[in-house]
């Protein structure tokens, strides 16, 4: 998925060549610093975040699931590498969950991938990658488990059951990795709201990306490009179209 950054790179290599934009990459900011920076407006696009929730029969998320040897692909990204065997629970259907089972048993990792899906990374056939993602899973030999939901997790025992009949199956993993839900919504931003940012000269500030709403890469650029244009803007109030009726006059 490397060739996925370069969404973020070109973006960055054209703010470097502005000379009124400053970045300050790679540092954490509390809601005092944003503050003290006098903006007149506020920006906060600081991503989502992946939870451990499972999903029901019905595919909507549940609760978390609270136990030993539990990842996200947050815990990837940040360098863990989780002890094998390791089940992937995928409920997001789309190119993540795939992409971690292939990355973990590319790391030596017996992967056992496990979807809700009909099939693997379901959403995939409407971009028609399923045949490459079926086709890269089967080079690494894993193993593969469909129509499935995970229902409990020990850390020695994965508890399964069949989406549909509800027939129980159990297998043995040392650690599961759940990509299935993830959660917008930013400390910062709460911190800022808390603040009374507005008594402080802030004129508008936004939530945007992932952190107002999780969604695929096109979903975030179109949000921030939406926020950049509504900056400095009196927001538009939708109302009701007025109905009209057309008369047939010619009778």
């Amino acid at each position: 998925m490397g060739a996925w950054m370069r969404v973020a790179e070109y973006r960055l290599g054209q703010l470097r060549q502005m000379n009124n934009v400053a970045l300050y990459p790679q540092s954490d900011l509390t809601a005092r610093d944003v503050l003290e920076f006098g903006a007149d407006h506020v920006v906060v696009a600081t991503g989502a975040r992946w939870l451990t929730n499972l999903c029901g029969a019905n595919e909507l998320p549940t609760a978390p699931l609270v136990g030993p040897s539990i990842f996200t692909p947050d815990d990837l990204a940040a360098g863990i590498v989780p002890p094998g065997p390791v089940a992937v629970f995928d409920f997001d259907n789309y190119y993540l969950g795939s992409a971690v089972a292939e990355d973990l048993a590319a790391k030596g990792r017996a992967v056992t991938y496990i979807t809700t899906g009909g099939t693997v990374a379901a959403w995939s056939f409407m971009t028609n990658e399923q045949p490459h993602v079926y086709q890269a899973l089967a080079r690494r030999n894993i193993t593969l488990r469909t129509s499935e939901i995970v229902t409990g997790f020990d850390g020695e025992t994965l508890s399964l059951a069949q989406i549909f009949s509800g027939v129980a199956q159990q297998i043995a993993v040392k650690s599961l990795v759940i990509v299935g839900q993830r959660a917008g919504g930013a400390v910062l931003h709460q911190a800022l709201l808390a603040a009374d940012w507005a008594g402080a000269g802030i004129t508008s500030l936004h939530l945007t990306g992932d952190a107002n709403a999780p969604g695929a890469i096109a979903h975030a650029i179109y949000q921030a490009h939406k926020t950049a244009q509504e900056l400095g803007r009196d927001r538009t109030v939708i109302k009701r179209d007025r109905p009209v009726v057309f008369t047939d006059t010619a009778q």
